[in-house]
């Protein structure tokens, strides 16, 4: 991983660093277990959750594709979708004005 993603990890190993010099290496063991997991999930449970949803990705992003996003999105009853340009999965969350807006959004109508 320090490899492949140098600058995840990077930041793994300063967020924990608390907790240890090494103990990121111990919680992308456990992450690791949890982002191998397939969850499961049916169509019919994306179609029951009732909260506004932001489904997020970015356009260049390994672990989740855009298609796979946009099924998300289509199979959620109120969602929207926003996909970040030039963004990969660990940077995707570079910009925050589009989850503020979406929040403001959820706010104007009464859901936040």
């Amino acid at each position: 991983m320090e490899r492949e993603n140098p600058q995840l990890a990077g930041f793994l190993r300063e967020a924990q660093q608390a907790q240890g010099p090494e103990h990121w290496k111990t919680l992308v063991r456990r992450l690791g277990r949890m982002w191998t997991t397939p969850l499961g999930y049916s169509p019919e449970d994306f179609r029951r959750i009732q909260a506004p949803t932001l489904v997020w990705v970015g356009d260049r992003d390994q672990i989740v594709r855009v298609e796979e996003a946009v099924r998300m999105y289509r199979m959620l009853p109120d969602a929207e979708l926003y996909v970040a340009p030039n963004r990969d999965h660990f940077t995707g969350l570079g910009a925050l004005s589009p989850v503020t807006d979406f929040l403001v959004r959820q706010i104007d109508r009464g859901d936040g």
